[in-house]
């Protein structure tokens, strides 16, 4: 009687297909936190008008504002 032989369904991916996958999650977080990621920009323009941005990126360095 002959043994059944046994198959492996291991689907490897193409760097293409990775890289589609991860587009695809990243365009679905995107539409499901589309309002919170619109009132992030705003805010961020208002914290770039006023300066704060430029304080904080200053802060950052090494020795303060260069």
């Amino acid at each position: 009687m002959e043994t059944p032989k046994k198959t492996l369904d291991a689907s490897v991916l193409t760097e293409d297909e990775k890289r589609d996958q991860m587009f695809k999650q990243v365009v679905q977080d995107l539409s499901e936190n589309a309002e919170v990621i619109g009132k992030t920009i705003l805010l961020l323009q208002r914290l770039n008008k006023i300066g704060i941005l430029e304080a904080l990126a200053d802060l950052n360095t090494t020795g303060g504002k260069k």
